[in-house]
């Protein structure tokens, strides 16, 4: 019998890589199932890690966010006193040149007639109970 190198060579060589094949299948999937398991297991750990970090910059955002409210609140009552104060200038000013009395002028004036109703109040209850006689 002659030998065929194309036939006899085949044969051992076919067999040796359907044994490769199937030896690097067989890695390859183990290799497949250990990855999935590994990612099965840090995923949770992962997905933990993840929620945390968005907690921590939802907190972060929600002080920056107070921060620049409370800022923008102070600067606005600021700004609303100047307003306030100014317009009360303006208003003081406006009815002094029309010659009206101003809050200030009111305020004085009710002091002054506190005082005097006080002042006959005694003068009042002096002369009822035969007290002091004015000339």
């Amino acid at each position: 019998m002659e030998k065929r190198p194309g036939k006899l060579s085949a044969a051992p060589s076919g067999k040796r890589l359907a044994e490769t094949l199937t030896a690097s299948a067989a890695t390859i999937w183990l290799a497949g199932l250990g990855a999935f398991s590994n990612a099965q297991k840090e995923g949770g750990k992962l997905f933990e890690a993840l929620i945390a970090e968005g907690q921590a910059v939802q907190r972060r955002a929600i002080e920056m966010a107070q921060e620049t409210l409370s800022n923008t609140n102070s600067k606005t009552t600021r700004a609303l006193d100047n307003l306030e104060q100014g317009l009360e200038g303006r208003a003081e000013r406006a009815l002094k040149s029309i010659h009206l009395p101003t809050r200030g002028d009111i305020d004085r004036l009710s002091k002054q007639l506190e005082e005097l109703s006080k002042v006959t109040a005694k003068l009042s209850h002096g002369i009822q109970g035969g007290g002091k006689k004015f000339p």
